[in-house]
């Protein structure tokens, strides 16, 4: 093998390996290019996800205000109809009491 063909060798093994280092430079700015992108997409899922995180926390908020209410208003109730159910009673002793003292106690004069 003489020099020519060394060198002609040796340029082609140069353009060859030129060529892999471009395609892996290539690559390189392709994948950068992607985690960018990915970047940017996961930093705005992040912004949709503390936002959905806030509103949460504001429902959850309103749910235990509410509870607490109604909870009131449950036992607001109860009283109501405790206190009806004795109202009636104290009532129906009244009438029981006058309905005697009409027929039993009036009655003999």
């Amino acid at each position: 093998m003489n020099h020519q063909d060394r060198m002609l060798n040796a340029t082609q093994k140069l353009d060859e390996a030129t060529y892999d280092i471009e395609m892996s430079n290539a690559i390189v700015e392709d994948t950068i290019s992607t985690q960018m992108d990915s970047i940017q997409e996961l930093r705005r899922q992040r912004e949709v996800l503390e936002k959905d995180k806030d509103a949460l926390d504001k429902v959850n908020n309103d749910l235990d205000t509410s509870d607490k209410t109604l909870k009131g208003m449950l036992r607001r109730a109860i009283c109501n109809k405790v206190f009806l159910i004795i109202l009636a009673i104290v009532f129906l002793i009244i009438i029981g009491v006058v309905i005697y003292l009409g027929f039993f106690v009036f009655k003999k004069h």
